[in-house]
């Protein structure tokens, strides 16, 4: 009876451990999900913004056309309604180049912010808060920018073509309207930092592989982060899904 005991108490400890680990991933199966759903929702967004208003949210000249808004909802004049969200270069860097956004703006790079508070006025998103535009804010995932299912929170900006080299072997790069999952909006934490990005090497091709070719260096959606995120076979650049640290984040093109 005591055997039996044993076996009946081990087999108890085994299945409690299954379903801890099956339920972790079906969380995380669902975070993955949802991080997927949130890309498509601000594209969407985006385009009916764009049919509205014929200009890109954060770079409208006139946001006053925007219901609940205000005269701290316009960008910077010199720069708005150039097509372009944020300053030209920044996927150059991929760095946000700015740790608060300033209402009224003062910059270029405040229309990142409002980005985000044109499509919430505007009734097309949600995940950032609308008193932003009232006073000067530290960004914040939440607060100026909406916070990922998957951790971190997204960055919008403009990308010429080219991507940092450090951050990615042999990446083609991107032209258009670019969305950033980034571990902090402020870059207090570096793009390349080992274990301090959003996702896995394993979760980052599984949402490229759903949402695009599953390739870190071509495409709409492509890898940056650690060397560790990658691997070189044959030639070919991979997300190197066996690592299981947190070494990757992914650039989503949204828009031309």
């Amino acid at each position: 009876m005591r055997a039996l005991g044993w076996f009946v108490a081990v087999g108890i400890v085994y299945a409690i451990i299954f379903s801890d680990s099956h339920g972790r991933e079906l969380m995380e199966n669902a975070r993955t999900t949802g991080t997927i759903a949130q890309v498509k929702l601000y594209q969407g967004a985006v385009e009916k913004f764009r049919a509205t208003y014929k200009y890109f949210p954060g770079d409208i000249a006139d946001a006053s056309q925007i219901r609940r808004c205000n005269v701290n909802c316009n960008p910077l004049k010199d720069t708005a309604g150039d097509n372009i969200i944020g300053d030209r270069q920044f996927g150059s860097t991929l760095k946000s180049s700015s740790t608060a956004f300033s209402a009224p703006a003062t910059s270029v790079h405040d229309e990142t912010v409002l980005f985000w508070q044109h499509l919430l006025l505007s009734d097309l998103v949600s995940g950032v808060k609308d008193n932003v535009i009232q006073k000067p804010t530290p960004l914040a995932w939440g607060d100026t920018m909406p916070a990922a299912r998957v951790g971190g929170g997204f960055v919008i900006g403009y990308a010429d073509g080219k991507f940092p080299e450090n951050l990615s072997p042999h990446n083609e790069g991107m032209k258009g309207t670019i969305l950033v999952l980034k571990s902090s909006p402020d870059d207090s934490i570096a793009l390349d930092e080992p274990k301090q990005q959003p996702i896995t090497p394993s979760r980052a091709a599984q949402i490229d592989r759903k949402m695009d070719n599953g390739k870190p260096d071509k495409g709409l959606v492509q890898g940056y982060g650690a060397p560790s995120c990658f691997k070189i076979k044959d030639g070919e650049v991979l997300y190197a899904e066996e690592n299981p640290k947190k070494d990757c984040g992914l650039i989503f093109r949204i828009a031309d």
